[in-house]
């Protein structure tokens, strides 16, 4: 099996780079296909050769733009050598109109994947232009999707919500529900892991460490995580992921933040340090960070979005609240440690129940096999 996958990857740190790498490695390693990445930029990797654009920095409307002309004729040329037998794209947005322009013009077969966002909102995504583009943004990428669903043999959704909003704009039977997974024998509680990260950023055993993990993205609403940590100023807030200069772009930095600029191996190692996981997103699709927070039994804080709406039962697995009441929540897991102590058991739980990335690449397998011819 030759699988051409044109997605966002390593080392850019996104929930949809780190399940396509997994992904990548369970397909490749467990059912030996052979598949050839083309993404944004380069990866420093022995096994993995991802053929790219050089098109480094965060997610931005100009950089998409990009690579769909650059990445179109980087995959010309790369179907032409590699004559693939699927086209899978993650992402409905550059990635994903790439991948519709290379297998129509080859006449393959497509399968794509959501992301969250961008099957659930495409006036939020329009955000992320400038005003004066911003309309004829969404109209034209509106359009695209359309086209880019309608030509897909199969779409895979990753999380119920994508699902239900592919169901409203585009009524179809093509939608297939596969999870992404956590590694659970790697992000779990560790406490020689907690020691060092605390002593790496002098952090006293007996002070409280409030983590997020992500990009500093409209999406995620960095300007109400830095409003929450001046609201707690008695906690220490670990912001792993975005730079000092991209945080500041949403607004002041209080003296209790610690930004550690982007991490790219041993994240587990900062859930262990913390006390509680929060997420103040505007729209998510599955939260890869959401999952490895819960996996290392870490008590998570996350607004009612995507799938965190369906998986996370309030005040059994974790905490479901608005944005403008998580430091209400944070204080009571604080002083409460009953509950505390109840969504750091069932939190674990959960993961070990329902995601496994062996299950999702058998899915995902079986899929590709289904559609090889």
């Amino acid at each position: 099996m030759k699988i051409l996958m044109i997605t966002p990857f390593p080392p850019q740190i996104s929930g949809g780079s780190k399940a396509s790498y997994y992904f990548y490695r369970y397909l490749t390693e467990i059912y030996n296909y052979n598949i050839k990445v083309l993404s944004y930029q380069k990866f420093q990797n022995d096994k993995i050769h991802v053929y790219n654009v050089g098109l480094k920095g965060k997610e931005s409307w100009i950089r998409g733009t990009l690579f769909l002309i650059l990445g179109y004729i980087r995959g010309f040329f790369l179907m032409i050598k590699f004559n693939p037998d699927i086209v899978y794209s993650k992402q409905l947005m550059t990635p994903s109109i790439t991948a519709y322009f290379l297998a129509k013009t080859f006449r393959k077969t497509l399968i794509s994947h959501t992301a969250g966002p961008d099957i659930q909102s495409m006036q939020f995504m329009a955000l992320n232009v400038p005003s004066i583009l911003s309309k004829i943004y969404y109209i034209l990428f509106t359009w695209l999707r359309k086209r880019i669903l309608k030509y897909s043999s199969a779409i895979i959704c990753n999380c119920k919500e994508d699902c239900d909003a592919l169901q409203k704009i585009y009524n179809n039977k093509k939608s297939i529900l596969i999870y992404n997974g956590v590694k659970i024998d790697k992000f779990k509680f560790n406490q020689i892991q907690r020691c060092y990260i605390r002593n790496k950023y002098s952090i006293k055993e007996n002070e409280s460490v409030i983590v997020y993990v992500g990009q500093a993205t409209i999406q995620k609403q960095p300007n109400i995580l830095l409003k929450i940590a001046q609201e707690n100023l008695n906690l220490i807030f670990l912001i792993v992921g975005p730079t000092r200069k991209e945080l500041e772009e949403f607004g002041k930095i209080s003296q209790n933040i610690i930004i550690t600029g982007p991490i790219y191996n041993y994240i587990e190692a900062y859930f262990s340090a913390a006390d509680i996981f929060i997420l103040p997103s505007k729209y998510e699709g599955l939260s890869n960070s959401m999952l490895e927070a819960l996996s290392c039994s870490l008590p998570i804080i996350v607004t009612p979005v995507g799938e965190a709406k369906k998986l996370i039962q309030h005040k059994k697995n974790g905490i479901i609240s608005k944005e403008s009441i998580f430091s209400f929540w944070i204080n009571k897991l604080l002083t409460e440690s009953s509950l505390y102590n109840k969504l750091k058991i069932n939190s674990r739980k959960l993961i070990e129940n329902e995601f496994n990335w062996n299950k999702s690449s058998r899915k995902m397998s079986q899929l590709f096999e289904k559609f090889k011819n």
